[in-house]
């Protein structure tokens, strides 16, 4: 699975090797892998200074935890872009509940912990305190974004790594279009000397050379002089057969589809910027569903002493009453208002993880409900493909055949749910990756988009990403279509009335059941 042709030191494609996970020492870790993952985790046992280059939706988050496991660690750090620091504190929870973990900003975070998470552009905020971390590893997630050793960012990570023994790397896409991104990255990981430092790297594999150049200081005449240009590649197999010799590893989704089912689904998690916003749109909802919840525990009271068709003729007769109705359109008007301001304050990050994905030379296509959204995301993504509501089916479908699926730099598509959840054809030839931006209330919906991409009898493997607005409404919605889908994943026929049924009369139980509204304090509230 592995190429090992060049000074072989490390290989992990060898049958007989005991792969499993008490041979690796992980015993115990929170997450069962997949064989091409423990392979993974073996390869990264014996390199300790490594770069996993696994293709999207492989696991290298948990491949990097668990070798942080395997080898004992009480502290380590995580270095990642902002857009996934949930995502890795969801994740190291799931790996190993004993782990403290602290997320770190540019002045909060506690050092009294096992696992320090954070992002890159607070690094230089935090360069003393995290040397005095002492950590025995740090893993710097999308470690590309260290590629210019100029960037205060990557100057502060090499400062804080010096130290440091164990240096996991993780990027599907480490080399973005030359062998000298690799430099600085390698060099971070203390690998760079394995190829002769700088120079030999530089000559080998990126056809050094020195250019002359015009400078122009301010106030001052232009002069020339020379620089060494570096940008050229030569040499590429044998660059590829070193680095996974010593210091490189990566896997393709279709390598290891035997591995792994034809269909996944994973949840990615965002802090929200509007949180005082959302505080107040979220009292109003439970200020309201309280007093709901106390007239309907009063009508409930009035029917005791009613024979059953009297109770039956008192509960059609206040379901058909315009209070009822108003009652019923005011919810969904208070819920509706708290899902959208979720969606727009983890709207910039989510921007980000997007542009990370598609960075990664994975196509994606982006599910969205509202033409707001829709909106928002073309206009920050103007090279996308999209498949809207106003667009005729002929439109939606060129598209697909005459941009999404033949043009180099769309790797994005953005889709409305209803609209590109439906009725449209090709999507699955090009791409495997799907995420769910907003979410509708009838799990049916969120099957029928995914099955845009997903065939059973395609030789590929689909993962649905649903994007979640951390601490609001979305937690508890995602929650009941996930359950919802998971019914609907054991009926063999892939339909059920149960993810035909919208959700938000559960929504409503479970906001109320959990204690996330009381009967105290609410006011009722005509909207916003």
């Amino acid at each position: 699975m592995i190429n090992t042709v060049f000074d072989s030191d490390i290989g992990i494609d060898d049958d007989s090797i005991d792969l499993q996970p008490d041979a690796l020492g992980l015993t115990g870790f929170g997450v069962d892998l997949f064989r091409f993952q423990l392979e993974g985790v073996r390869y990264g046992l014996e390199a300790q200074n490594f770069i996993n280059g696994d293709q999207m939706g492989l696991g290298k988050t948990l491949q990097a935890l668990a070798i942080c496991y395997s080898l004992g660690l009480s502290r380590f750090i995580v270095m990642c872009p902002a857009a996934v620091k949930l995502n890795w504190y969801r994740e190291i929870k799931r790996a190993n509940p004993l782990w403290v973990t602290s997320i770190w900003d540019a002045k909060k975070g506690s050092s009294n912990a096992n696992v320090i998470i954070i992002n890159y552009d607070n690094l230089k905020k935090r360069v003393i305190e995290l040397i005095d971390f002492d950590a025995e590893a740090i893993v710097f997630d999308e470690i590309h974004y260290l590629k210019s050793g100029k960037a205060q960012r990557t100057q502060a990570a090499k400062t804080v790594a010096k130290p440091v023994t164990t240096l996991i790397g993780l990027s599907g896409t480490a080399m973005l279009s030359r062998p000298s991104e690799l430099i600085v990255p390698l060099d971070i990981i203390k690998r760079l000397d394995d190829f002769g430092g700088w120079f030999a790297f530089a000559k080998r594999y990126c056809q050094l050379y020195k250019r002359k150049v015009w400078i122009k200081p301010k106030g001052r005449h232009a002069f020339q002089k020379e620089i060494w240009d570096y940008t050229g590649a030569a040499n590429l197999n044998e660059l590829h057969d070193r680095l996974t010799a010593r210091c490189f590893v990566r896997r393709l989704k279709t390598e290891v589809l035997s591995d792994m089912p034809v269909k996944q689904r994973a949840q990615v998690t965002f802090e929200i910027t509007n949180k005082a916003e959302y505080k107040k749109a979220a009292e109003d909802v439970a200020g309201y569903l309280a007093l709901c919840a106390v007239e309907e525990k009063a009508f409930t009271e009035s029917l005791k002493y009613l024979s059953p068709s009297e109770q039956r003729d008192r509960i059609e007769t206040r379901k058909a009453s315009v209070e009822e109705k108003t009652k019923a359109a005011e919810k969904l008007m208070l819920i509706e208002t708290l899902k959208q301001l979720a969606v727009e304050g983890k709207m910039s990050e989510a921007k980000e993880w997007i542009q990370s994905f598609i960075d990664a030379g994975e196509k994606l296509v982006v599910f969205v409900n509202h033409i707001k959204f829709q909106d928002e995301l073309i206009a920050h993504f103007p090279t996308a493909a999209r498949i809207v509501a106003k667009d005729s089916l002929r439109n939606r479908q060129i598209n697909i055949d005459s941009k999404f699926k033949v043009d180099e730099n769309c790797q994005l598509m953005i889709a409305s749910l209803k609209a590109g959840g439906t009725g449209i054809d090709g999507l699955q030839e090009v791409c495997a990756n799907l995420a769910f931006l907003e979410f509708d209330w009838v799990p049916a919906v969120h099957l029928q988009a995914e099955d845009r991409l997903h065939r059973m009898l395609q030789a590929r493997q689909v993962t649905a990403y649903y994007l979640v607005a951390e601490n609001t409404i979305e937690e508890t919605i995602q929650d009941l279509l996930a359950k919802k889908q998971a019914d609907c994943d054991a009926v063999l026929d892939g339909m059920s009335e149960a993810i035909t049924t919208s959700v938000f009369d559960d929504l409503i139980d479970e906001l109320t059941s959990k204690g996330k509204v009381t009967s105290k304090g609410g006011k009722r509230v005509k909207g916003r």
